[in-house]
């Protein structure tokens, strides 16, 4: 793998950097597309506070383009910001994490899954980044975990949160009362007539097709660290599709990261299990109030805008 880091001033400066580092470690970059393997994703900068990633199937962003974006948002008074880039290989895949207001954390992440079969079904690209394209300036925050669910919502409007997701492949976006939207990311599977996990509103209400993490990776996160020890773990990112039989299909698992627990951990802490090494960050800022997050209204944790002690770890061995 290959790592940098630095200091950013602007978001276009940002995306530069980006660009660079991946075409510098086996990338292509052609008409403001970034691909490699089965990842193609172009990179833009609406204005002087957004860095917007989407993703498409063809270098010319002709073949099945994802009908969305999701956006990384930094204000002129939250830089400069410190990023850390990581660019993976086997499978292919890029992180950048950006540390700012020097507790906050936004992640924009690209790539490809390891599929649990390469004939399984089409796809295993996709691309994620920590704010959504609608309510971009609210962010996005842990509601709550439990063995089954993870779930998100918005400081200053849980009402409505435009189906932001703090972390890739979580389960569940807070709406409206007692209605819950699909976790969007840009992911790439042929499944039942779908190509992208789309954000549209036959969706709305957990409908035909949702990715998310699989239970044992869910529960296991959930349950961590251990209590006897408080050892965290690194729990892989298994991934898993609701089809429209409502039967569940195991789709692989994301290799380069893992979620882990940081109680016992700060920004950019090493986690070394011999021989790898794990990077490790909050998801949106490390908030021990409430690890687990809770419902809205039932204590501050969304008032603190904070992610719990959910975070996840980047191979490194920089």
């Amino acid at each position: 793998m290959a790592f940098q880091t630095g200091t950013f001033t602007t978001v276009a400066g940002l995306k530069s950097t980006i660009e660079s580092f991946c075409t510098t470690n086996g990338w292509t970059l052609t008409s403001g597309v970034l691909y490699k393997g089965l990842s193609y994703i172009k990179l833009t900068t609406p204005d002087a506070y957004r860095l917007t990633i989407t993703g498409a199937n063809s270098v010319d962003f002709l073949t099945t383009p994802c009908p969305f974006s999701q956006t990384l948002y930094l204000l002129a008074e939250e830089l400069p910001a410190t990023y850390y880039l990581f660019v993976h290989a086997t499978p292919d895949m890029c992180v950048c994490v950006v540390n700012y207001s020097t507790v906050k954390i936004q992640v924009l992440m690209f790539g490809d899954i390891v599929k649990v079969n390469n004939s399984a079904f089409v796809g295993g690209n996709f691309f994620f980044a920590s704010r959504p394209t609608t309510n971009y300036t609210l962010a996005t925050c842990l509601e709550e975990i439990t063995d089954t669910n993870i779930e998100s919502s918005t400081y200053d409007n849980p009402i409505y949160n435009g189906r932001g997701t703090f972390m890739p492949f979580q389960t569940y976006a807070f709406l409206v009362t007692n209605c819950y939207g699909r976790s969007t990311m840009g992911f790439h599977a042929e499944i039942d007539n779908y190509i992208w996990d789309m954000d549209d509103d036959e969706d709305r209400v957990a409908a035909n097709k949702r990715i998310m993490l699989t239970e044992s990776s869910i529960s296991s996160y959930h349950r961590s660290p251990n209590q006897w020890d408080t050892q965290a773990h690194l729990i892989p990112m298994h991934i898993t599709a609701k089809m429209e039989d409502s039967l569940w299909g195991y789709l692989g698992y994301v290799e380069h990261i893992r979620l882990i627990r940081i109680d016992n951990y700060n920004i950019g802490d090493i986690v070394e299990i011999a021989p790898d090494s794990w990077k490790v960050f909050p998801w949106v800022k490390k908030e021990m109030t409430y690890p687990n997050g809770g419902k809205p209204g039932d204590n501050e944790q969304l008032a603190l805008e904070g992610s719990g002690s959910l975070g996840f770890a980047v191979r490194y061995d920089v």
